[in-house]
């Protein structure tokens, strides 16, 4: 009897291993990387335009400074990275796989190189796939929510979570504004998956940041000029959204906000033999960036790292809207 039960175990045990034993495939998904693109940062609420202004043309010097091609093959590979990221998040790779280069890497052609075994090629033709043929676009429908620190820990949203469904949101915002909650803004997206959209709603604040002394003719003499300065103020919403099997997909979110005190300090200062008066605008930042898993129709709410008695709470419902046919 136990040469017969070797006799019966020993398939089996040749059966998994072939099932394991790795397989070499080529994925073409320069299609699909093409399509996503390189990300693009939003421009920084609440920082001094000539400030600002200095850090992006860093960030694009290379862009403005090339030709059409190279801009081309900055978008592709940024597609790939993020293709091949995300590719290594939700096809359901085990973690050998995930740590060797050997085994799952992306050529500069945008051709994905897979060493795995079936199952694992099997999910992850099946998720690009997915990707490839996913038909539709997304509506994003967000409110940026100012509520009481002590509020949102009663309720249990000082930290990011998910609701479920459009009752469970409206009731806890109709919960928040009951008790000293106000929506700052309630901005509306329809964006393509695979696709970063943005949305801004801001103001321009202009000051009198400093003075410049100026020697002139006929004179001589010293004149003035006020060096005006330029900051904007308001709230930005960057999303990019991955459709998953299962109605399911991942939100990448990215959130600003940027406000002033008012009234705007002020200081009085000497120059030339006169006193003039300077600006000294106290702006507060706040920013915050996280991915989400959600069902489609849920609602994912970011809390945005704040200092002092309120919160910055960022509702954002997301769900397909099908192609027309």
């Amino acid at each position: 009897m136990k040469k017969l039960a070797l006799l019966l175990l020993a398939p089996l045990a040749w059966a998994q291993s072939a099932e394991d034993a790795a397989i070499t495939k080529l994925y073409e998904t320069r299609d699909i990387a093409t399509r996503i693109g390189a990300r693009v940062s939003m421009p920084l609420l609440g920082v001094p335009k000539e400030l600002r202004e200095k850090s992006e043309s860093r960030d694009h010097a290379s862009v403005a400074d090339s030709d059409v091609d190279a801009e081309t093959k900055r978008q592709l590979e940024g597609g790939l990275q993020r293709l091949e990221e995300l590719l290594r998040r939700h096809a359901g790779l085990n973690p050998e796989t995930l740590g060797s280069p050997k085994r799952l890497r992306m050529t500069e052609a945008g051709t994905l190189v897979a060493a795995t075994s079936a199952g694992e090629q099997d999910r992850l033709a099946g998720m690009i796939e997915h990707l490839r043929r996913f038909e539709g676009a997304y509506s994003i429908d967000a409110q940026l929510v100012d509520v009481p620190r002590d509020v949102a820990r009663d309720l249990g949203v000082d930290a990011s979570s998910v609701l479920r469904s459009d009752v469970d949101r409206a009731a806890l915002l109709a919960s928040l504004v009951s008790r000293g909650a106000s929506v700052l803004v309630a901005p509306k997206l329809l964006v393509h998956p695979l696709q970063q959209a943005n949305v801004i709603a801001a103001e321009t604040l202009n000051y009198v940041g400093d003075w410049t002394v100026h020697t002139v003719e006929p004179g001589p003499v010293e004149v003035l000029d006020p060096v005006l300065m330029e900051v904007t103020l308001g709230s930005a919403l960057d999303a990019f959204v991955v459709p998953l099997p299962d109605e399911k997909l991942e939100l990448s979110l990215e959130v600003q906000h940027a406000s002033v005190e008012r009234p705007l300090r002020t200081q009085r200062v000497s120059l030339a033999g006169r006193e003039v008066e300077v600006a000294l605008p106290v702006i507060t930042q706040q920013r915050a960036q996280l991915e989400f898993s959600l069902a489609d129709g849920a609602t994912a709410v970011l809390a945005l790292p704040a200092e002092g008695e309120r919160v910055l709470l960022q509702f954002v419902t997301v769900r397909s809207v099908p192609q027309p046919k």
